[in-house]
C-alpha cells in the first residue's frame, strides 16, 4: 500500500539547503509510546518543527499512529526505515533528511526491529547509527530474560565493532531501559547485569554523549507512578564524533504536554577541521 500524500509535499525542503552539508548535524531521539492517531499528528508536527537531520523513534508499533507519523515525515522529505515485527510487537523508526542512507543488515536475532543500523553519508564520512528500543524490565519474569537477553547479544554486536572502521563514526541512541551505575537516586530493583550493559559501551570506546557535556546532572527522561525519575533515554558516540559534540540534551516539554510519558533528546554535532 502507497503512502498518503499532503497538501504542502510540492513546497518540500531542497534537501541541498540543509545545515547537515554545511558543517553540522542533528540527530534527535524519542520514545513516542506507539501514540493513538490523534496524538501521532501532534507529534509528527513537533518532529518536523525540529528539523533534525536524523530521527530515532522508539517504542513505535505498525500502528495507524506510527504509520501517520512516518507518511508525514516522508512527505517532508525524510527516508524512513520501520522494520516488520511478529506478534505486534515494538519497534524501531529510523527517518534521515538530507543525506545518502544504506540500511544495514539486522544484527540481533532477537527482536532484531529493536535495534536498526544504517549507514549515512555526513560530515564526518559514512557514519553508522543504530536506533535501539531495549525491551523493559517487568514483574513477569519472561520479560527479564527477553531483557537480558537482548543486552547481551547488542553488547556482543558492540563489541564487535570496536576494531572496524564503523566504530570511528558511531551513534547509538534510543531507550535503552537503562540507568547508569551511579544514577542519582540508586534505585535497589536494577541488577548487576543491568549496569554491566551500561557499563559496556564505555568498555567498547564509546563516549555517554549526555554525561559528556553534562557531567553532574541530574535529568530523568521518565518518571514512574509514584514521581521516581529515571535516565533511560540515551546517546552514546564513538570518541571521534565526541570530539565534535557540541550538545547533547533532553527536552522534557513533549513529556509535560503529554505528547508521550518519554522526554525527547538532541544530539548536535558541528565538525572541526580535519574530521570531514
Amino acid at each position: 500500500m502507497s503512502r498518503q500524500m499532503f497538501l504542502h509535499e510540492a513546497q518540500a525542503e531542497d534537501p541541498n539547503t540543509r545545515r547537515a552539508t554545511h558543517g553540522s548535524l542533528m540527530v534527535l531521539t524519542w520514545n513516542i509510546q506507539n501514540p493513538s492517531l490523534k496524538r501521532a499528528t501532534e507529534q509528527a508536527d513537533w518532529i518536523v518543527g525540529k528539523g533534525a537531520d536524523i530521527v530515532l523513534l522508539t517504542e513505535a508499533k505498525h500502528s495507524e499512529g506510527c504509520k501517520y507519523i512516518q507518511d508525514w515525515l516522508e512527505s517532508y522529505g525524510y527516508k524512513t526505515v520501520m522494520p516488520p515485527t511478529e506478534h505486534d510487537d515494538y519497534c524501531v523508526i529510523v527517518a534521515v533528511k538530507g543525506l545518502p542512507m544504506q540500511v544495514r543488515e539486522p544484527r540481533i536475532r532477537l527482536f532484531p526491529q529493536r535495534a536498526v543500523t544504517v549507514g549515512i553519508q555526513t560530515i564526518l564520512r559514512t557514519m553508522t547509527v543504530m536506533g535501539v528500543y531495549v525491551p523493559s524490565r517487568g514483574p513477569i519474569e519472561r520479560r527479564n530474560i527477553d531483557k537480558r537477553r537482548f543486552q547481551s547479544e547488542l553488547t556482543a554486536v558492540i563489541k564487535g565493532l570496536e576494531r572496524t572502521e564503523e566504530a570511528e563514526t558511531l551513534i547509538i541512541g534510543g531507550d535503552l531501559n537503562v540507568i547508569e551505575r551511579k544514577h542519582n537516586p540508586h534505585y535497589a530493583v536494577f541488577g548487576e547485569w543491568e549496569y554491566t550493559f551500561y557499563d559496556a559501551f564505555g568498555e567498547c570506546g564509546l563516549v555517554d554523549a549526555y554525561r559528556l557535556k553534562y557531567p553532574t546532572k541530574n535529568e530523568y527522561s521518565w518518571y514512574g507512578k509514584v514521581g521516581d525519575g529515571y535516565r533511560f533515554d540515551h546517546m552514546f558516540v564513538s570518541k571521534n564524533v565526541a570530539s565534535c559534540v557540541s550538545d547533547c540534551s533532553y527536552i522534557h516539554d513533549v513529556r509535560t504536554a503529554k505528547l508521550s510519558d518519554h522526554s525527547a533528546m538532541c544530539l548536535e554535532i558541528v565538525a572541526k577541521q580535519g574530521t570531514t
